[in-house]
């Protein structure tokens, strides 16, 4: 017989999971009051669009039931206007020191050879 089993093996009836899974959905609202007032439970996160203005709603409640909300707002762009936003996003370039000494080491030899050429033509 074990000494911690309180219930003579019966289950516990009650959810001993107090740890709630987070969910996300997305629903309509009408305006910042309407994502004001909706509901939002612990470890769960939701997004509201506002049927009335262009914005959409991060309405966010942690562990402990605490609500944060952040609005955005929706603009409509272009594709050119998608693909300038990639080419901002692609990492630089940089050239190193040994090349750049390289290059410069190249410069000074065609300038030399450059002046010798004027000086010649004299």
């Amino acid at each position: 017989m074990s000494y911690n089993n309180n219930f003579n093996n019966y289950s516990n009836p009650y959810n001993n999971n107090l740890y709630q899974r987070p969910t996300s959905q997305i629903f309509f609202v009408n305006g910042l009051d309407g994502a004001k007032q909706y509901p939002v439970f612990a470890n769960q996160s939701v997004l509201l669009m506002d049927n009335t203005n262009p914005i959409i709603y991060s309405k966010k409640a942690n562990n402990l039931g605490q609500v944060t909300l952040e609005c955005y707002k929706i603009v409509s762009i272009t594709e050119d206007e998608i693909n300038n936003v990639i080419q901002e996003q692609k990492p630089k370039e940089y050239a190193y020191k040994d090349e750049l000494d390289e290059l410069k080491t190249k410069i000074d030899t065609l300038s030399s050879k450059f002046d010798n050429f004027v000086k010649g033509s004299e």
